[in-house]
């Protein structure tokens, strides 16, 4: 579970990688060079320490309300 959204409340730093997201989701033609998984999964591990797993990722990017 992810119970810090990517784009709105709490404010938390989640809010960093969201901005990624914001940008892929709106301008999908301008980010054709972002790499959105590889992007999540460096956030996690500066911010985080975590090493999330291709699936996570997947996961996180599916869930309705990021």
């Amino acid at each position: 579970d992810n119970p810090l959204s990517w784009f709105d409340g709490p404010p938390c730093t989640n809010q960093i990688i969201g901005l990624y997201w914001t940008v892929n989701k709106f301008f999908p033609d301008k980010t054709k060079d972002l790499n959105l998984n590889a992007k999540i999964k460096e956030f996690y591990s500066k911010f985080y320490k975590y090493e999330l797993s291709d699936e996570q990722v997947n996961k996180l990017l599916a869930a309705p309300a990021l």
